[in-house]
């Protein structure tokens, strides 16, 4: 295993105020939102009570230990430090709030050599936000371009709702379980990368809360915080960790940046001085180069139900675009749009495409309005740029509803209208879920 993958694995050790929640256990299937707002809502007792905590954990290659802190103001700060019993390799993982990093070194003192050291992508960033301070989740849905509870799922046994979140510029997601029967959170599911290439895939369970002998967070109320995980890669068990002490404080001590990651960033910066064009970060540099003319077409922005403007750029990362030409006023469009919506939410996290909404709809509310009622967590054309982009004659036919499947080159693979006859989007979606499955 990669010291990066073995190192990944204690991200998930900062997570803090999970707990019990009270009103989304019902058989229907709630919304992501309403699982992430009921837990905050639970778990508010927290950021009133307490400023920064720091939780040492024991059990960590061989009774090794990590110490991770975190502040609920500053939900973009942390900061986790790691050892072996012996204290001869240690890692450093943490953010400041405008760079994120991981660090490790061998030996002690002056002897102490950089073994890694390196800026973490917005992918792995955001992951380790969810991992170190629970308060990260109230800017959730700024970071991400879907957040959607795909449904129940079974975790270790436990019957749960899985809600998936997908940062921007990244095919990777980050998965929570709520406990149906409870609404605890039992547990994460992650598939960590690196330079745009899958690292590893690790599960942590949360298998008991406690208060981890710290006399002041005993007398508090509220659902405690977890102090036994037990950590799974390769569906094998890897670690059996327990907290042993948390302390509380009134702000966070300031995170310190490793030397070796100073460096990093003088040296970026000192290049991009020397240089007319700025470089790319990571996620930018792995994020493709498809979809040139639809995004020309579409122009500078995408935007979401909840009217929020997406660089349109983002398709260039995706080699397949499903073009939904449809409208609320329309009932054939409003019976396929459920197909479609649910076929988005099993299978984009792992499939290489999104879905772009071209509306009919008369008006931008009513627009948005059909995109929150039908829960489409996929992009949509502003509705000011659906007649001058051009797509319905490049792309929509005659009527509605209207699937058009493109490839990265922007030409039509496969279209609800066949020789000028009408064949339906159902069958364009069964044709790319196809493709998709054998792949």
């Amino acid at each position: 295993m990669t010291r990066f993958a073995a190192v990944t694995i204690l991200l998930f050790l900062g997570s803090v105020a999970f707990g019990q929640a009270s009103s989304v256990t019902a058989s229907k299937k709630p919304s992501a939102e309403a699982l992430i707002e009921n837990w905050t809502q639970m778990s508010s007792w927290s950021s009133d009570q307490i400023k920064a905590v720091t939780t040492t954990w024991k059990g960590w290659d061989s009774d090794g230990h990590a110490d991770v802190s975190y502040d609920f103001g500053n939900p973009d700060s942390f900061q986790v430090e790691t050892s072996n019993p012996d204290g001869t390799e240690r890692t450093s993982i943490g953010s400041n709030g405008s760079i994120s990093w991981i660090c490790s070194t061998r030996g002690k003192g002056d002897k102490a050599e950089v073994e890694d050291a390196d800026l973490l992508s917005k992918q792995q960033s955001l992951f380790f936000e969810l991992a170190f301070n629970p308060a990260s989740m109230k800017t959730l849905q700024e970071k991400c371009r879907k957040i959607v509870n795909a449904g129940r799922k079974d975790f270790e046994g436990t019957p749960c709702w899985r809600v998936l979140c997908l940062p921007h510029d990244s095919r990777r997601s980050v998965e929570l379980y709520f406990a149906i029967s409870s609404g605890y959170l039992k547990g994460l599911n992650a598939t960590i990368d690196k330079d745009g290439k899958m690292e590893a895939v690790f599960r942590v369970l949360i298998d008991e809360f406690g208060f981890a002998g710290n006399s002041t967070l005993a007398a508090m109320s509220g659902p405690g915080l977890p102090v036994h995980m037990k950590l799974y890669t390769g569906g094998k068990l890897f670690q059996d960790l327990r907290a042993e002490q948390i302390t509380l404080g009134d702000t966070m001590a300031p995170v310190a940046i490793p030397a070796p990651i100073l460096a990093l960033t003088n040296r970026s910066s000192s290049r991009s001085a020397r240089t007319s064009k700025p470089a790319k970060s990571n996620s930018e540099a792995a994020a493709g180069d498809h979809h040139k003319r639809l995004i020309s077409m579409i122009g500078p922005t995408l935007m979401t139900a909840s009217g929020e403007a997406v660089p349109s750029s983002v398709l260039a990362a995706d080699s397949n675009v499903l073009l939904y030409f449809s409208a609320k006023w329309c009932p054939p469009c409003r019976k396929f749009t459920p197909s479609l919506v649910d076929f988005y939410d099993q299978h984009s996290q792992d499939g290489d495409f999104t879905v772009i909404f071209v509306s009919s709809d008369r008006s931008v509310s009513e627009m948005q309005q059909y995109m929150k009622d039908y829960k489409m967590n996929f992009y949509a054309v502003p509705f000011d740029r659906v007649t001058p982009s051009g797509l319905k004659q490049t792309y929509g036919d005659r009527g509605i509803p209207n699937l058009v499947w493109i490839n990265a080159d922007d030409q039509a693979v496969a279209k609800s209208y066949v020789n000028g006859s009408y064949v339906g989007p159902a069958r364009v979606l069964q044709q790319f879920g196809e493709t998709l499955s054998r792949n």
